[in-house]
């Protein structure tokens, strides 16, 4: 479940006194009246600003620009709850619709923000970057298949997201937008091209870590030492704003082991990736690299809590891969799906989104977080919750 903040309306409360002097035919006069207050309230991600709340947001009132204690209330609690000294807003189920946070405080004029809960998937069909609610209704093109944006991915705050171009044309530049949902809403696109940054020979898969300011992805660079060209695959960052490229994970190129599908935690203190046909887990800094899953496994993520892992199981086809739960170390794995069907990515709720590849153009599957209720919203591939 996400939330997407629309706009926050300011209520001014002019509080006016006056003083009325007068003596004999003495000349009267009146003061000024104090400063408006104005109370203001603003909903953001709880990732962004360090507060543990998992799936939730995080309400703040201000006035004249100082924050207030102020008590919280939402117009819909069908939509979500919020607590009411905190301003920590949890959306439920998965419902969607707009609702109005009203911040109060002592005698001055509530404020209030819109706010919309979204339940959002994004997805690719035929090219085209899609986005759709949670049950499959809804569907709109945010890009036509021209824009070559490939396999495109959220940001947390789903604001926005990262695309990688299309390789046809070029492998090493990501594509950022913003976004409302809508087509006409749909900014962009913001580039980083890796070629000019850092030298890559290529650039894929890309993701934004949880609290926006980074980008974590696959990439492959040449590079030659003293008589020697050494082709080095690995793990990357890189700023959001194109700034701090870092290697965080490397293997030589060409020796049969291909380090691929990093991701990091939800707390963003780690990162999964794919080392050859298993997967590994490091610190966010790349230190302590080790194997976390001793089977043939890939395409890795957490659970939001980080209890649990899901993985890919398998190798070599279609008919080689199922979607696997497991403990957060890698232990107790069952399998939750059927084959040819493989997990590809997590809602802040919890809730899973499986591709089944069965078919030519691929089913989108939504299901609980265990894989159990397990039910087929649209045609289509590469999701993301």
């Amino acid at each position: 479940m996400k939330l997407y903040h629309l706009a926050h309306s300011t209520v001014l409360v002019a509080l006016c006194s006056f003083s009325l002097v007068g003596c004999g035919g003495g000349s009267g006069g009146s003061t000024q009246p104090p400063p408006a207050e104005t109370i203001s309230v603003t909903c953001v991600d709880h990732i962004q600003i360090g507060v543990s709340a998992p799936n939730s947001y995080v309400c703040k009132a201000t006035e004249n620009g100082d924050t207030i204690a102020a008590t919280f209330s939402v117009s819909d609690t069908s939509l979500a709850t919020i607590n009411p000294s905190t301003g920590i807003l949890t959306p439920n189920s998965s419902a969607t619709g707009t609702l109005t946070v009203t911040a109060t405080f002592g005698s001055a004029t509530p404020g209030t923000t819109t706010v919309k809960v979204v339940d959002w998937i994004l997805y690719q069909n035929a090219g085209s970057v899609m986005v759709m609610n949670s049950d499959g209704s809804g569907q709109t093109m945010l890009l036509p298949q021209s824009a070559g944006c490939w396999y495109p991915t959220w940001s947390y705050g789903h604001l926005g997201f990262i695309c990688g171009t299309d390789p046809t044309v070029t492998r090493s530049t990501f594509l950022m937008y913003s976004t409302d949902g809508t087509a006409a809403g749909t900014k962009g696109p913001g580039t980083l091209d890796l070629v000019a940054i850092g030298g890559l020979d290529s650039a894929s898969f890309p993701r934004f870590s949880p609290d926006g300011k980074s980008i974590i992805f696959t990439g492959f660079k040449q590079t030659v030492v003293g008589s020697t060209t050494e082709d080095i695959e690995g793990v990357w960052t890189i700023g959001a704003d194109g700034t701090g490229l870092i290697e965080r994970a490397t293997e030589p190129y060409g020796d049969g082991v291909l380090i691929e599908n990093p991701r990091f935690s939800p707390d963003g203190k780690e990162i999964l990736y794919q080392k050859g046909q298993y997967v590994w887990l490091m610190d966010a800094d790349g230190g302590n690299p080790h194997q976390l899953v001793n089977t043939i496994s890939s395409m890795a993520m957490f659970s939001p809590d980080m209890t649990k892992l899901y993985y890919i199981s398998g190798w070599g086809g279609i008919s080689n891969i199922t979607s696997t739960l497991a403990n957060a170390d890698g232990s107790n794995p069952t399998q939750i799906s059927s084959t040819g069907i493989s997990v590809w990515d997590v809602s802040l709720r919890g809730n899973i989104v499986l591709w089944d590849m069965n078919t030519d153009a691929g089913q989108i599957i939504v299901a609980s977080p265990d894989g159990s209720n397990q039910k087929t919203i649209a045609v289509g591939g590469a999701p993301s919750w």
